[in-house]
């Protein structure tokens, strides 16, 4: 909506404007208009006007601030005398550029972006060193400066920003958005240097500011950052717990292959710290695969890591998974309360109908495994279909007693009746 009524306000204004005897003071004066931005912008991009008007009209854009406007008129405007309008934006912003106002410099910084796709030769080289001088003279102070951020604008400048990034990655100022940009500027080999600098200065002092340095690895990333965030986040002895989780974090983003014999040991590991188990366990999830799901399917016998590991062994094992967890991993000794039991159910609640023969089957081991027995019943309470009423009503008169389990006073048969009426309801 906004941009329409931007090209109408456009429209309306190059129906009012009459190149004839329009002179160079008269185009000055748009800018004190309400809608001097739309008049300025006709000026520039309708074939009409001189070169001359296009150039102070590009200008009184730049001192209005009005970055949009001017990349549009410059996306706009005929060839002809383009070279000459983006030529004067780049003499006018190189001045301002040394002003001693900051707003000033940030407009003029915005502004040499906005002229590097019509520039060739030496002097783009010049606005490229200009630009790349300006946001890492003061890279984290000004990242987010003006309408074009520092990524953005060295990502487009592109191999030369590269030294400037391992050099600021060296230095330990803002690594991680140093590595984003050198990742992003598609140099493997300075990646790989990068890499390496990190790895190194967490060796040399891994209680030093280690968490920006480990989240540097996890986004340039290779086999080589993994490597060391594997070993970091599965080192229980001189790594710090809070290192550890940091590390764990990276390399969820990452979901590498490689990082499955690290989740499966810290998973198996009680004694190490329950948000890093909880977290290792998710990366198994995400790696996938018969042997991370047979890692999380053991983690069913942990009260601590049941119910992430149930919804994770549903969730990329389907209904082979819940036959399995019924039958082998669900153990007649699991002390479970009916809040449990209900999350327990919600999740396989997502396979839907596709689940009820792994129900109906744990229905027949009712009296020897009566945990898998009530999360059966519940479930096909909520989701079954009629067809699962006669191996219910098998069950009516079973008096196995559910008390603790968080339903007192009721039994598996008192269980069985309400999931019948349930379904009769359907």
């Amino acid at each position: 909506m906004r941009t329409s009524s931007v090209v109408l306000s456009w429209l309306l204004a190059a129906a009012v404007l009459s190149s004839c005897n329009v002179t160079e003071d008269e185009v000055r004066s748009y800018s004190r208009y309400s809608n001097g931005k739309s008049k300025l912008f006709v000026v520039m991009t309708e074939p009409e006007y001189s070169t001359k008007l296009k150039r102070v009209a590009a200008l009184e854009l730049f001192g209005m601030r009005a970055l949009a406007e001017l990349e549009e008129g410059l996306k706009s405007m005929p060839q002809q005398g383009k070279p000459e309008v983006v030529s004067a934006i780049v003499e006018t912003a190189e001045k301002a550029l040394q002003s001693a106002n900051q707003q000033k410099q940030i407009t003029a910084k915005d502004a040499l972006y906005l002229t590097l796709p019509y520039l060739s030769g030496d002097k783009k080289t010049e606005v490229e060193d200009l630009l790349i001088r300006w946001t890492t003279e003061k890279f984290t102070l000004r990242f987010k400066f003006g309408r074009f951020d520092t990524g953005k604008i060295l990502t487009k400048i592109g191999a030369r920003a590269v030294p400037h990034m391992l050099a600021l990655i060296r230095s330990g100022k803002d690594t991680v958005r140093a590595s984003r940009i050198l990742k992003a500027l598609e140099a493997p080999q300075a990646v790989e240097q990068a890499t390496q600098m990190v790895i190194d200065s967490l060796e040399k002092n891994i209680m030093e500011n280690s968490e920006p340095k480990i989240l540097a690895l996890g986004t340039l990333g290779g086999p080589k950052a993994l490597d060391y965030l594997n070993k970091l986040a599965a080192n229980n002895k001189t790594a710090g717990a809070w290192d550890r989780l940091k590390a764990m974090d990276e390399l969820l983003k990452l979901a590498d292959k490689s990082s499955l014999e690290t989740a499966r040991s810290i998973v198996s590991d009680s004694s190490a710290q329950f948000d890093l188990r909880r977290k290792a366990l998710e990366l198994l999830g995400k790696v996938g695969g018969p042997e991370a799901l047979s890692a999380v399917l053991k983690a069913l016998s942990d009260p601590d890591l049941r119910d992430k590991a149930w919804d994770l062994a549903l969730r990329f094992g389907g209904t082979q998974a819940l036959d399995q967890m019924l039958s082998k991993y669900v153990k007649p000794d699991w002390k479970l309360d009916k809040n449990e039991i209900n999350d327990l159910v919600s999740s396989i609640a997502k396979l839907g109908k596709s689940s009820q023969p792994a129900l109906l089957s744990s229905l027949k081991k009712c009296k020897k495994n009566v945990p898998a027995c009530i999360i059966s019943v519940r479930a096909l309470g909520e989701f079954g279909s009629r067809d699962s009423i006669p191996k219910l009503q098998a069950h009516i008169e079973d008096d196995i007693p559910l008390d603790q389990f968080g339903f007192p006073g009721t039994t598996i048969g008192v269980q069985a009746t309400t999931a019948i009426n349930k379904i009769s309801k359907r």
